[in-house]
């Protein structure tokens, strides 16, 4: 039986960094309710990219990845019966995953203050760009903002040509995926709380600090010295290390232990060369780290690198392929974890999706999940939930409010 199974949980925030920690907890087997503001829903559902390059509400991938198991009810939250009806939901529900700031929320006429209030066991969890106190906290932001705005782009990647280089970005949406991550955590914790103090919980997540572990060093760094490090600023202490070119990509070598360094020898065949003096230590081999590559490469041309990949973990050196997609996708280790699972987007269209990647007693998630439509299960969960009768959804739709 999967963890969370009995567990409720509402979602109400859009696109990525909320949608996201609710597919954590949907994967766990928690039921995830998705509450969309009417009229058009999460934006999400207009997201790239799109199955066939076909823009339209139903062909999101992005959309079908985030939201596969869950179910959608809309309502229009800014009229006072919307909003009654959220409320009386949450009454239902064990927790709240909220990604709209506090102004977003005043504009529906709701605050979480208000909401703690009422409902004092209920957990929520807010995951917000810039959290829920200082200056910015109606800052609407965007994963993309919170990711430079943490100093990552200029500390990812960590080697570029020169300073003059411009900021970068991972692909994806890294601060969306570490404040889902950090927003589901805070509230499985806060649940687990309840269980010994009785009451809810308020957890408030900022995406861009979720970041901050991923700059640690240079954050540290510059705490301690007040010098802003440089991404062109070479590594010491180590080499080979870095990525390289073989012959049909790269490959990455990050060979760090003396030992590892030795089987990196006997996998080149014990070239004269580094029988140098200057090679014989790891010190002096980062010293003359330019001569080291130099004398790599001949050697690293010739190599493909999945088959360097293969030999090299045979060979316990750490040394891996710079993968493309397609070869990702080849990997005999993720086919036979069966790392994706066959799916359905919100139209109905077939979807190839990432599983969870953990296994809990052997069980994964299933395969054919599908992300709700717009609304799709309002009624099922007015009446099943909140016992309304059938005439009095349909009462509610004709006015606009579900």
């Amino acid at each position: 039986m999967p963890l969370l199974t009995g567990l409720r949980i509402i979602e109400l925030g859009e696109e990525v960094t909320t949608p996201f920690a609710g597919k954590l907890l949907a994967d766990l087997g928690a039921d995830v309710l998705k509450v969309e503001p009417l009229p058009f829903g999460d934006r999400g559902r207009e997201a790239p990219p799109f199955a066939g390059e076909r823009p339209g509400p139903g062909n999101s991938l992005l959309f079908a990845h985030l939201n596969a198991a869950k179910r959608s009810i809309a309502l229009r939250l800014s009229t006072p019966t919307g909003r009654a009806l959220f409320k009386s939901l949450l009454r239902e529900a064990d927790a709240l995953l909220c990604g709209y700031t506090p102004a977003v929320l005043a504009s529906f006429g709701l605050s979480l203050e208000n909401l703690q209030r009422d409902l004092p066991r209920l957990v929520i969890a807010s995951v917000t760009p810039f959290g829920l106190t200082g200056p910015d906290r109606d800052a609407p932001g965007s994963p993309f903002v919170s990711y430079q705005a943490s100093g990552a782009g200029h500390t990812s990647p960590f080697y570029v040509p020169g300073p003059e280089s411009p900021p970068l970005v991972l692909p994806g949406r890294p601060a969306a995926v570490t404040g889902g991550l950090m927003g589901a955590a805070a509230c499985l914790l806060a649940l687990m709380a309840r269980r010994h103090n009785g009451g809810g919980t308020l957890v408030d997540v900022s995406e861009v600090e979720t970041l901050f572990p991923v700059v640690a060093d240079q954050t540290n760094n510059y705490n301690f010295s007040g010098v802003v490090e440089r991404r062109n600023k070479r590594v010491k202490g180590m080499a080979p290390f870095g990525f390289f070119p073989v012959k049909d990509g790269y490959a990455s070598l990050f060979i760090i232990q003396e030992a590892q360094w030795q089987r990196f020898v006997r996998m080149m065949g014990d070239p004269e060369w580094t029988k140098a003096e200057m090679f014989q230590v790891r010190r002096t081999r980062a010293q003359y780290k330019e001569d080291l590559e130099a004398l790599m490469a001949p050697w690293l041309d010739e190599q493909e690198a999945e088959d360097l990949y293969v030999r090299s973990q045979a060979a316990d050196v750490p040394i891996g392929p710079a993968r493309t997609m397609d070869n990702v996708m080849k990997d005999e280790q993720l086919i036979a974890r069966r790392a994706f699972a066959p799916g359905k987007r919100a139209d109905g269209g077939p979807f190839i999706g990432l599983r969870a990647p953990y296994r809990v007693d052997g069980e994964m998630t299933p395969d054919g999940r599908r992300a709700p439509a717009l609304g799709e299960h309002t009624r099922d969960l007015l009446m099943a939930w909140l016992g309304l009768s059938a005439a009095d959804v349909d009462a509610l739709s004709a006015a606009g409010v579900v």
